[in-house]
C-alpha cells in the first residue's frame, strides 16, 4: 500500500528546459505566483552544448491538488522538458 503524504509539505522542483533569453523563465515564475514559495526560482547547470537549463525553486503546498496542478502547469509551458 503506497504510502499516505501528509500536507503541508514542501516540494523541492527541477524544471529541465530549453535554453533561451528567458521567455521560458518568465512563464515557469509566472506559474509559481499563487504558491507559497521557500526560495526563489534560480537557475542551476546549462547543458554541455547550452541547449538546456535547468532550473531549481522550494514551494509550500497544502493538498494533493495543489501539487498536482503546478506539475501540469510547469508541464504545459513550451520548452520546458521535464519537471522533477
Amino acid at each position: 500500500m503506497p504510502e499516505e503524504l501528509l500536507f503541508p509539505q514542501v516540494c523541492h522542483i527541477k524544471i529541465i528546459a530549453d535554453a533561451d533569453e528567458g521567455l521560458i523563465r518568465t512563464a515557469i515564475e509566472l506559474a509559481f505566483e499563487i504558491s507559497e514559495k521557500i526560495t526563489v526560482l534560480t537557475e542551476g547547470h546549462h547543458s554541455q552544448g547550452g541547449k538546456y537549463v535547468t532550473y531549481n525553486i522550494s514551494v509550500r503546498v497544502y493538498s494533493k491538488i495543489e501539487m498536482d496542478t503546478l506539475d501540469v502547469s510547469l508541464r504545459m509551458i513550451p520548452g520546458v522538458r521535464f519537471v522533477l
